[in-house]
């Protein structure tokens, strides 16, 4: 209902209004509607109404449990219809789950969709709240169902906004159960429209990027978001999301700076506890105990990283009580408690868990097969972890998250270029430096961009680090930085992973017709016949100008000598013909 000119807005006109502002996320313009519209004499439905959203905007920025109170004191009011106690039990639903009370929340949102099909706004509203709590609780299935509910029910109900928000969380959902690709898509895509309704909305936004962006292994760039974010939130006094930025920002300095990420994780805590939040303070608790581990891990930490562990279990943070339990055991593998980090590695981890936490438990168990010197076993592990890298990797259509996942591999791969390194042999060392540097340059062929906009953005970087002065130029640049990868984590990969192969089976493939490519000369040569007059890559030398691994070179020189058969009468140097200065015997790398 819209008010005609001159004409005061009635009480159900400011309401209206309200939940508007409300829903947008602009909670002052919101509680000033309110009070102007408690002020107009409403009837007691319409009151209860006013009183239950006026308590959800203090359980916002306030006290949730007085909050929860009055919402259902308001409930409970003579002369209050079915359809306005549905809105307020499941604003009661709504006010439980952001203190983390999920059995609760689960009960009123489900006895207020019960009541509320016929009403597609206030159904979808509900679903989506609903849907949050099962992501609480890492029942991902079923928060898919409910934010698809209520996407259908805001595009039936002509409904934009909130449609977005339901596309948002339905994205959200994807991240977490690991398919990066389309989470950012429909991320990115709904928040064209939430973040020029509001600051709030755009944090939100940023907030949840955030968690795309570490879960890709870009902890710097999430960082700059969520700090932004937790401000925004600070800002307008909404505690709850600004303790849930705070929160995953330090998830995200975790895995560069774990003393700020406990202070951050500890001063999260804090504001939870403020609030009642007991399900979040004990998610902080974990990330506080996760910190301080990787920081300095003391076995004087683990008291209180059991205690955590039984509290995350008891409140179904599946991930999260996996995650510490891992750092659990590393903390024991550094105290030298090697059969109790065994134990607790024993329970295992899902294989639905997202790349990170898989990678995590492969670091572990590769440190207790070190500590107890079984360091082919460090190899098999360490190998397996890079193998389901480069699995998720190929599922990535865009270069910057293929290259960044990366990250979350590195402490494998050092692990097992420390055991190649210390193990004598040269053979093992060049077979992982050589994975190594598969690893870091395995990037798809790059050819010009058939996408106009994608090619025009390029070019005008290009001509802004040649030609850019001042901040107004930067500040363009990282603009266009920003699209660009906006459209490039759009592309899915083609899923496909190329195996690795060894020396018999080049061989068996060759069967004499085979070609071999130098990979730092890229000059190609047939391989010749070995005396006994079979083709023998592994008994011919190449030449080649020196690579970019002198020390591959320095490892196999000494060892490594071509059979008498095959062997030159005379070793090729600076003045031999067609070999040109600094030219040196190289072996090929397979």
């Amino acid at each position: 209902m819209t008010p005609r000119p001159g004409v005061p807005p009635t009480a159900a006109q400011l309401y209206d209004r309200a939940v508007g502002e409300t829903n947008a996320g602009r909670l002052a313009a919101a509680r000033r509607a309110l009070r102007q519209a408690a002020g107009r004499r409403p009837d007691p439905d319409l009151a209860a109404r006013i009183e239950g959203t006026l308590a959800y905007l203090d359980a916002e920025t306030g006290d949730p449990v007085l909050a929860l109170a009055s919402i259902r004191a308001a409930a409970a009011r003579p002369g209050v219809g079915e359809r306005t106690r549905a809105v307020l039990v499941g604003q009661a639903g709504l006010v439980a789950m952001r203190r983390g009370d999920t059995d609760d929340a689960l009960r009123d949102l489900g006895r207020a969709i019960r009541h509320l099909a016929d009403e597609p706004a206030l159904l979808g509203q509900v679903a989506l709240n609903r849907g949050n709590v099962h992501l609480q609780r890492g029942d991902l299935v079923r928060a898919g169902q409910d934010f698809t509910l209520a996407r259908d029910a805001f595009r039936a109900c002509g409904a934009p906004l909130d449609e977005a928000k339901a596309r948002h969380n339905l994205g959200y959902t994807d991240l977490l159960a690991g398919d990066l690709v389309p989470a950012i898509r429909r991320m990115d895509g709904a928040r064209e429209v939430l973040a020029r309704v509001s600051p709030l909305h755009a944090a939100t936004c940023d907030t949840d990027r955030a968690a795309a962006l570490l879960a890709a292994g870009m902890p710097a760039d999430a960082e700059r978001l969520l700090v932004a974010a937790a401000a925004a939130y600070g800002r307008a006094r909404v505690r709850q999301p600004q303790a849930e930025a705070e929160l995953l920002l330090a998830r995200t300095l975790l895995h560069h700076d774990a003393a700020r990420a406990a202070a951050a994780a500890r001063r999260a805590a804090r504001r939870f506890r403020g609030r009642g939040a007991g399900t979040w303070a004990a998610l902080a608790d974990g990330v506080a105990l996760s910190a301080a581990a990787v920081h300095r891990p003391d076995p004087r930490l683990l008291p209180a990283i059991d205690d955590a562990v039984r509290a995350l279990g008891a409140r179904g943070a599946r991930e999260d009580r996996t995650r510490l339990r891992l750092h659990a055991a590393a903390v024991r593998i550094s105290g030298g408690d090697l059969d109790g980090a065994a134990r607790v590695l024993r329970s295992g981890v899902p294989a639905a868990a997202p790349a990170p936490v898989r990678l995590l438990a492969r670091t572990v168990r590769a440190d207790l097969a070190a500590a107890r010197g079984r360091h082919r076993t460090v190899l098999a592990i360490a190998g397996a972890g890079l193998d389901d890298l480069a699995a998720e990797q190929a599922r990535l259509g865009s270069l910057d998250l293929r290259s960044s996942l990366l990250l979350h591999a590195l402490p494998l791969l050092h692990r097992g270029l420390r055991v190649a390194a210390g193990s004598g042999r040269p053979d093992l060392l060049l077979a992982w430096t050589e994975r190594a540097r598969d690893l870091v340059t395995r990037v798809p062929p790059l050819s010009p961009s058939p996408d106009p906009a994608v090619a025009r953005e390029l070019a005008e970087v290009r001509r802004l680090r040649v030609f850019g002065q001042g901040p107004d130029d930067e500040r363009r640049e990282r603009e266009l930085m920003e699209s660009l990868r906006g459209r490039l984590w759009h592309r899915a990969g083609s899923g496909a992973v190329l195996p690795r192969v060894d020396l018999a089976a080049v061989r068996a493939a060759a069967d004499g017709r085979g070609w071999w490519r130098s990979p730092t000369a890229g000059r190609r040569r047939r391989w010749p016949r070995s005396s006994s007059g079979t083709a023998d890559p592994a008994g011919w030398w190449g030449w080649a100008r020196p690579g970019p691994s002198p020390r591959c070179w320095a490892a196999w020189a000494p060892t490594w000598r071509p059979p008498p058969a095959s062997r030159p009468a005379r070793w090729p140097g600076p003045s031999t013909p067609g070999c040109g200065p600094g030219w040196r015997p190289w072996r090929s790398c397979w």
